[in-house]
Parts: structure tokens; sequence; C-alpha cells
């Protein structure tokens, strides 16, 4: 077979569409809500004025509870969205909560450096999970903003003027961090310019690789194991300081502001409904102190945007998190020794703090009488710590290695079975859209 000649009058090239011609053909009282509040609900009938008959049926094809809603409190951009039932297996995520290793929580103020502080501290994260390190260490955002894609550095148009910080993915930094490697922050990294080069550190971090997943059930699959990063996508209400649910395109009066790269700490229950607890890089002022707890039942899909690249393209519904991934990093070596070494460090400087909190005897040994020496005695004898014998501790150490073994086997086995689950719907919604095709 020979090679095709390409058409040069299309391009395959995936776009928001604009503006639909028959906007203006929604009904009376849609638009003049939308005018108001930026947010309205509508009956299945009017999609087909918005959007494509394959955008329509993928949005008609998710566990959709209650109504379509357009969001659009702006006349640039326009999204469809609605709620959905809770994703599966997400019961079994209830324990799970890694925000202890992810660190504090870091300010990007007016940078675009999300995706870097994101990415970083992942790597961070999971330098602990695997003994690497016995606490989390901040790694260096400058140096990635500096080096994960050079030759993008002034040329963001988002980016604040004079500003030389830019977008990006947190999958790329990973990538970057696998080949060259990640510094340790320096302490003059705390005065961040990206307009200047980075402190040099001579102390680098690298991973084996890094996982990307396409749906937000594969992701939650694997939060048992380390923490996820995701791409938020955000409107106006996640600036606000409150504790409540953010629901994105679902709020009334919330304008489409882009994207943010994020780090999911945890599942829970919050007021009765399933959310993701996810660390930003915006200070303790946003949110609930950083922190924001994200619905798990909003999906969306962009009906129209006239500003170039500001949107990004799909042709599947999304959750408000996505484009998920996580680093890969190998088992240190002896990696209980260290944190052991500093346990015994710990449980012996107490015992000294213990031993020296105790009230002395201005009494000398000699001083004593033969009963009060034998009460000595007896107390020294208290003190004295019980040696265990090591064919005992190591018997010990194997049972609970052992015990911890089989359940991670059976949370694998849960996780599997869960993506099973998953992929064989997903096989049923296809066959059942090439049938409704096919008797179309």
């Amino acid at each position: 077979m020979g090679k095709g000649k390409k058409n040069k009058g299309v391009s395959m090239e995936l776009k928001v569409p604009p503006k639909p011609d028959k906007w203006t053909k929604l009904p009376k009282k849609c638009l003049k809500t939308l005018a108001d509040v930026g947010l309205c609900e509508i009956k299945d009938w009017t999609l087909k004025l918005i959007m494509d008959d394959w955008s329509c049926q993928q949005a008609k094809s998710t566990n959709r509870i209650g109504p379509f809603h357009i969001s659009s409190y702006v006349v640039t951009v326009a999204f469809l969205c609605w709620r959905t039932s809770d994703p599966e297996f997400t019961d079994l995520l209830r324990g799970t909560n890694w925000k202890e290793i992810l660190g504090y929580i870091r300010d990007q103020l007016y940078h675009v450096i999300c995706w870097a502080y994101a990415s970083s501290d992942l790597v961070s994260a999971v330098k602990v999970i695997h003994k690497w390190e016995d606490r989390y260490i901040p790694l260096s955002s400058w140096s990635l903003s500096s080096n994960v894609d050079p030759q993008m550095l002034g040329t963001c148009k988002t980016a604040f003027p004079g500003h030389h910080c830019y977008e990006n993915t947190m999958a790329r930094a990973l990538a970057h961090i696998a080949e060259e490697g990640i510094p340790d922050e320096c302490p003059q990294d705390c005065v961040f310019d990206c307009c200047k080069s980075p402190p040099t550190s001579e102390k680098k971090t690298y991973i084996k690789h890094f996982l990307t997943f396409k749906t937000l059930e594969k992701a939650l699959a694997h939060l048992h194991i380390q923490p996820i990063g995701a791409s938020l996508i955000v409107f106006t209400d996640l600036a606000k300081p409150t504790e409540d649910i953010y629901y994105g395109p679902l709020s009334e009066k919330s304008v489409f502001v882009g994207y943010h790269g994020v780090d999911i700490v945890a599942i829970e229950i919050f007021k009765g409904q399933l959310v993701a607890l996810c660390k930003m890089s915006n200070g303790t002022e946003v949110a609930n102190q950083g922190y924001v707890r994200v619905s798990l039942r909003v999906m969306y899909m962009p009906i129209f945007c006239d500003i170039a690249q500001a949107v990004r393209p799909t042709l599947r519904p999304l959750h408000l998190l996505s484009d998920f991934c996580c680093p890969c990093m190998g088992e240190a070596p002896r990696g209980d020794l260290k944190r052991k070494l500093n346990q015994d460090h710990d449980s012996e400087t107490t015992k000294k703090l213990r031993h020296e909190d105790e009230p002395s005897s201005s009494k000398t040994p000699s001083d004593l009488d033969d009963n009060e020496n034998k009460g000595l005695h007896r107390q020294e004898a208290k003190k004295t710590p019980k040696v265990l014998n090591r064919k005992a501790e190591e018997k010990l150490l194997k049972k609970k290695r052992k015990a911890e073994e089989e359940l991670l086997k059976k949370e694998k086995r849960k996780a599997r079975k869960a993506e099973e689950k998953l992929l064989a719907k997903e096989r049923k919604a296809k066959e059942l859209m090439k049938k409704e095709k096919s008797s179309g």
C-alpha cells in the first residue's frame, strides 16, 4: 500500500468550537437567567441547538443525576455541566490521607508555576513513602520553572506583565525530573524571581518514571499507594476563603479563569457528599487554608469559546479534576535503617530527659543506710531496659511485614476488581453506542 496524500484543506487538530449559530434560539427565559446569574437549567432537547450529535451523545452517556445546566456568565465562553453519581469503590479510600507528607502550603503569588509546585511536592512525598527521607523536604520549583521548557520563558500570554514564568503540565515536569533530576530547595529559593536563574544545589533527586491516568476512577484506584497530581478547572469561586465544596461551573456568577495544578490528598465525605481534598499553592488565605474540597459529582463539556486556546478541547465529558499523573521511585536501600536509627535516638533522648526530670537524692550512696541502698538498687533495676532476644525480634518483624504485605495485596486486588468493572462498563457503553449508530 502506498502512502496516502494529506488533505491540505482538512485540519485534524482538536479545537473548542466557536459560538453556535442557534445560541440565540435558546428559550428567552434561559438567556435572561444566564445574563443575570450565569447559570441556567436546560432540557435535553435543547442540547441539539448548542452542541453537535457526538457531544450530545457523550454527555447523555454518563450516569447523570438531575438536569443539564449551561454555565456562561461572560459572553465569550460557555460550558455544559451536570451532576453524576459518585465514582465507584471510593469507599475504600476514606482512610487514605497524604496531607502530612505533602508538606506545608506554598504560595506562588503572581507567578504561573502551580505545575512546578504540585509536581515537586509529589516527588517529596514519594521520597518519604519509599523511605528515602523521614520527613517532607521541599524541592526547587524555581529550578523546574527555569529548566523544563526554557524556550517558553517570557512567552506566556497569561503571565503577569514582566514575568518569565509560563504554563506547563505536571507530566512534562515529571519527565524532566526523571531525565535531569530536581535539586533541593535552597534558602535563597524563598525569594523567587522568574526573571533570574535559580540558585544551584549539588544534591539532586531523580525518579524512575511517571504514570498518567485518563479517568478519575483509574487515578483514584491508585490513591491508596501515593498522592496523585491533577489539573483542576478554575472558576472564580475557587479563590474564596471557605470550607464549602467547590462545584466549578455549577455555581452562580462564577467565571472561567483557567486551570490549576493540584495534588489530591484524600477522599472524604463532607456534608454528605463525596469530595477530593486537594492541596493548592496559593497560600493559606485561599479556600480552606490552602486546601480545597472538589466535588467528584460534577462533570462538564465546553460548548464554545471565542478566546483562542483558553479552554482545553475534549471529546468526552470531564470531571473538575483531569490530567492525572504521579511519579514512581524505587524503595530506598535499607530504608528501614534510617528511620530506626532516628527512632532509637529519639527514645534515648526521651529516657535521658525523663531521668533528668526525676528528683535526685541529696545523699551520696555512702551516706545511705542499708534499707535505702536496697530501694535505690530496686529503682535502678526498674530503669534498666529489658534486652530482647534477637531471634524473637526478627520473628516479630517478619510477622509485621507479612501482615503489611497481605493488606497491600488485598487492597491491590480490590483496586484491580474495581478497574475491571470500570473497563467492562466502558466496553458495554461502546457496544451500545455502536448498536445505536448501526440502528440509526
